[in-house]
């Protein structure tokens, strides 16, 4: 069976970290990219000491290198990173345009509420 590549953004995130620990445990033969913005921090370095697992730094706001270094990425698990109003926004759409132009197969979007005014003015 093929191994496919799945591309898990913000992966040394909690949410992400369970996400990467469950399809390590399917039966099915995944390899992970394990996106974050710090490749080098203790998280990060503690989740490339894992098998199938491929740490890499990047940017969500810029994806064509990770597309360009990894080619045949066949899911995509998309957590944008809160920041200045509307950052969310063009994360999402620049990880959703690459992943189309890339013939990205799978792909979710994962979202939280994380307080506060729900309308920004």
């Amino acid at each position: 069976m093929e191994q496919k590549t799945i591309l898990i953004t913000g992966a040394t995130g909690k949410q992400r970290k369970a996400t990467i620990e469950a399809l390590l445990r399917s039966s099915s033969p995944f390899r992970i990219l394990a996106l974050t913005r710090n490749a080098s921090s203790l998280a990060a370095q503690l989740l490339s000491r894992k098998q199938h697992v491929t740490v890499v730094q990047g940017s969500l706001t810029n994806p064509a290198p990770i597309f360009e270094s990894y080619q045949g990425i066949h899911g995509v698990f998309l957590n944008t990173i809160p920041g200045a109003p509307g950052e969310e926004e063009v994360q999402g759409n620049a990880m959703i345009d690459e992943s189309i132009k890339n013939g990205v197969k799978h792909f979710v979007f994962s979202s939280v509420d994380r307080g506060g005014p729900t309308i920004r003015q």
